[in-house]
């Protein structure tokens, strides 16, 4: 039933699924460069990849730090400052990145998901200032909390 709702809404193309580690930029940067080599070029860019693997504070390693990060917040500055280039191509675009409230209220045993998930409601203002995509201007919102997009943002061209 989903295809048949993306065929309504595109035609018969079928969905493009490529199977790529986001922990690692060079697998990452070759899924996005296969993507526009198939499809053309990236005009929305969606990031909404998530580890919340619960832990006591107490009981965080570093490997466990590291690998959270890599999930949860590496690959949205990453693919951003990929996806950019092509949306300078087209005149704009929209990059969406998913986050989490659990940083606004302090979920227990999350305090590394709760770090990777408060850094979205920032790095659009720090793209823009950056000047990764000056002429991609930048709308951020914020939906009420409790909601699965409690720091997403989107940049919209006119």
């Amino acid at each position: 039933e989903s295809l048949k709702l993306v065929e309504r809404a595109v035609g018969p193309q079928k969905p493009l699924f490529i199977e790529c580690d986001l922990t690692n930029l060079a697998a990452l940067e070759a899924a996005m460069v296969e993507t526009r080599q198939r499809l053309g070029p990236i005009a929305v860019l969606i990031n909404n990849a998530a580890n919340d693997t619960r832990r006591a504070f107490a009981d965080v390693t570093e490997a466990d730090w590291d690998f959270t990060m890599a999930v949860d917040l590496k690959h949205q500055f990453f693919t951003a400052q990929i996806a950019a280039q092509s949306m300078r191509e087209v005149g704009g675009g929209s990059i969406i990145n998913f986050s989490s409230t659990a940083w606004m209220i302090g979920s227990l045993n999350l305090a590394v998901y709760a770090a990777a998930k408060a850094a979205p409601s920032q790095t659009p203002r720090r793209h823009h200032r950056a000047r990764l995509k000056p002429e991609i201007p930048i709308d951020r919102r914020r939906t009420p909390a409790g909601s699965c997009l409690g720091g997403s943002y989107a940049s919209r061209h006119p």
